[in-house]
């Protein structure tokens, strides 16, 4: 997990995305922050007056050529684990951050109990936070055919759509593997042209 310092480079024109999973889940310390360091985390973005944007507004600037603020930063969740919605979403709120959940539809068609619901995805949607493709099942793409790619991808949209009724315009890699020819397949059978690697 990244911690922001006043040491910390930005480069020219660039941004930095801090990427989580799971808030105060203490049974999973690999993919999960303490609520009280994610909470100082926020205040201190906040307090040293960070510039926080939507992915896809960090992304469309970058490959229109346009500048981004200073020390500009965005923040996303991978998975649409249920503590987002009951302990990040509340902090999130209190600085008016804006923030993308990446979510892998199968684990919430299937009521996993550590997932968030549609319900509450569609809250979070009809409230404004940006709602991204994360494959329907999340597996190794690398290990796929390009048929069983597109229907991790395509499925997935499709869930998205009818379940929020908004079209996705970011997708993120599972386990943060990709290659040409997985890009490829999501650059042919998507309407996405915004990529994060998380």
């Amino acid at each position: 997990m990244l911690f922001l310092s006043p040491q910390l480079l930005f480069a020219s024109n660039s941004a930095r995305f801090l990427i989580y999973h799971r808030v105060g889940e203490g049974r999973y310390p690999t993919t999960s922050i303490a609520v009280a360091q994610f909470t100082e985390q926020m205040a201190y973005l906040a307090k040293q007056h960070y510039p926080v944007l939507p992915g896809s507004e960090i992304i469309y600037r970058l490959q229109h050529h346009l500048d981004l603020p200073n020390h500009t930063v965005s923040i996303s969740f991978d998975d649409a684990y249920r503590s987002v919605y009951t302990t990040a979403w509340p902090i999130l709120k209190r600085y008016h951050f804006p923030f993308t959940v990446f979510v892998a539809t199968k684990p919430v068609d299937k009521h996993y109990g550590d997932m968030m619901t549609w319900a509450q995805i569609k809250m979070l949607s009809a409230q404004g936070v940006t709602i991204g493709n994360h494959s329907e099942s999340h597996p190794h793409l690398e290990q796929l055919s390009p048929a069983a790619i597109k229907h991790e991808i395509v499925s997935a949209q499709q869930t998205l759509i009818q379940e929020t009724g908004k079209t996705p315009t970011l997708f993120a890699y599972p386990y943060g593997e990709y290659s040409r020819a997985t890009q490829k397949v999501v650059q042919t059978f998507m309407p996405i042209r915004k990529v994060l690697v998380t």
